[in-house]
């Protein structure tokens, strides 16, 4: 395809079903599944922007042409979850998952940010958010969206959604890279508390991050999304996660994932563990309890060690120097923490040695 042949792509189009209403519908094109909408606030400029550079985390677009409904656009078909639907199914995410997808969602708008002239998105919420199926987050419906102009004062056309909004979208002033991370700190209250942050702001270390970000005066908040994205404690760049399930079970490592292969392994070593704290002998009555003790320690601490390394249900996120932003600090976390598990636990052994005796005289 074409980015040129704009009109005559789009008469190729064979619309199959309608996905939220008669303006956007799913259609084919060729052998290609796509996303077809129509609206009369597109801003024609920032659809040749899109086409032009295709900024990562946002829709392609691959087509559009006006008519008398405004303008109709052919875009990148994605196959996910939006984040609203997640926050209906499992109620609040996590700060992890919360940070990394925060995290995604800043490297999507400082995209759309670098453009020159800069896009602004002016309607970042839960439903303009999408978590594909691969887990990657794509920022969509750029229909609110305005290109920035240095000297104006402010927005000609009023858009965007009450409470997401920032106050100068409501006509005080021009909207800027600010009203973006306005939005942004909304989303992240919400994503953590369930309600937005005029109810009640997060009381955890994301606290001062989302009231800087939903200042009333743009000039206190961030002073663009990248510094928002430094401010973010942080977590592993890795793919997002289980952002799918409703909440975290109690599956141990090596069946998280229900990979076949990882289970095998992960069975293997477990059950090399017990059989080597099976193997310790025992001499009499009262190294039998005193063994017994020493075995369940040496099971502990390689169980421990397994969760650290894995962050099984966050155990190594107790550890803070885990997520200092220094990769040195993070090195020497992993090395020192197992060994401050392993003296911790065998303090415990220790101790409980010694009350095994004491009772046993």
């Amino acid at each position: 395809m074409e980015k040129g042949r704009n009109i005559e792509f789009m008469e190729q189009c064979e619309m199959l079903s309608p996905i939220a209403g008669e303006k956007v519908s799913l259609v084919r094109i060729g052998g290609g599944f796509y996303v077809k909408k129509t609206s009369p606030t597109f801003n024609t400029d920032i659809l040749l922007q899109l086409m032009e550079h295709q900024p990562r985390g946002i829709p392609k677009i691959y087509a559009f042409m006006e008519n008398e409904d405004g303008v109709s656009v052919i875009e990148e078909f994605i196959n996910g979850k939006s984040l609203q639907a997640l926050l209906d199914q499992r109620g609040t995410f996590g700060e992890n998952e919360t940070l990394r997808i925060i995290s995604a969602l800043c490297d999507a708008v400082n995209e759309l940010h670098c453009l020159s002239p800069a896009v602004i998105h002016r309607d970042i919420k839960p439903s303009n958010v999408l978590i594909t199926n691969d887990n990657i987050v794509k920022l969509i419906d750029l229909d609110a969206s305005r290109q920035w102009e240095n000297m104006r004062n402010r927005d000609t056309v009023l858009l965007g959604t009450r409470g997401y909004a920032s106050p100068e979208q409501f006509g005080f002033e021009q909207s800027g890279p600010r009203s973006d991370i306005y939005a942004l700190g909304v989303l992240m209250n919400m994503m953590l508390l369930g309600c937005m942050p005029s109810q009640q702001i997060y009381k955890g270390r994301l606290g001062r991050i989302i009231k800087k970000c939903v200042a009333l005066n743009p000039d206190d908040r961030y002073s663009g999304v990248l510094k928002l994205k430094e401010a973010l404690p942080y977590v592993k760049r890795e793919k997002i996660r289980d952002i799918m399930p409703v909440k975290e079970g109690f599956a141990p490592p090596g069946f998280r994932s229900k990979d076949p292969l990882k289970m095998i392994v992960a069975l293997c070593g477990y059950t090399a563990v017990l059989a080597l704290s099976f193997g310790f002998k025992k001499e009499n009555y009262i190294q039998t309890y005193k063994m017994f003790a020493d075995r369940l320690c040496f099971c502990a601490a390689c169980f421990a060690i397994v969760c650290f390394y894995t962050n099984w249900r966050g155990f190594a996120d107790l550890f803070p120097l885990t997520r200092s932003r220094s990769r040195i600090l993070r090195t020497v976390s992993h090395i020192i923490s197992p060994v401050m598990i392993l003296f911790f636990l065998l303090a415990l052994m220790y101790l409980a040695e010694k009350c095994l005796v004491f009772f046993m005289r």
